[in-house]
């Protein structure tokens, strides 16, 4: 999991949102689940020398994960689905946009071995498959994420605009 701070990625989002968080904050969700830990669920030597989060230095990850494996590929799944489970779905979606478009220029192109993978508001199926339109024929995108949870099973036919 990768990690990029919600500040990070504000400056991708139109100004109407930036504004509106400046005001209100994020909106968003908090957490559906537990990891707990002293790393919230991270293993305990991830924390990078800089002192930041886990999951945030490409340097720090490409030494104790990419290199001594010889990994050939590694997939960046993200770390923070809240915009998933938000009823707004335009902001859902352009919370979605900002992440993929930070992914694509501070992750993507920094290692070759490094493939994303796009964000997309799962919540409204339309606005998902119009985002996977957008960015998914990157070359470094390889899969599109969602989170676990769902108003509906996957299965249903409301989500066939994403597969």
């Amino acid at each position: 999991h990768n990690y990029t701070t919600l500040e990070e990625i504000k400056k991708y989002l139109p100004r109407i949102y930036r504004d509106q968080i400046d005001l209100w904050g994020w909106r968003l969700p908090g957490s559906l689940y537990l990891n707990g830990g002293i790393n919230v669920g991270q293993r305990a030597d991830s924390t990078p020398p800089d002192g930041g989060f886990p999951g945030s230095n490409l340097d720090f990850m490409s030494s104790q994960y990419l290199d001594p494996f010889n990994v050939e590929y590694g997939i960046l799944t993200g770390s923070d689905y809240s915009c998933q489970a938000s009823p707004d779905v335009d902001y859902a979606a352009a919370i979605s946009s900002a992440i993929n478009e930070y992914t694509l220029e501070h992750w993507l192109g920094r290692d070759r071995r490094l493939k994303g993978s796009v964000f997309i508001p799962k919540q409204e199926p339309a606005l998902a498959a119009k985002e996977i339109h957008r960015v998914g024929s990157h070359a470094d995108m390889v899969q599109v994420i969602v989170a676990s949870g769902a108003d509906k099973p996957y299965g249903n036919r409301d989500y066939h605009p994403i597969y």
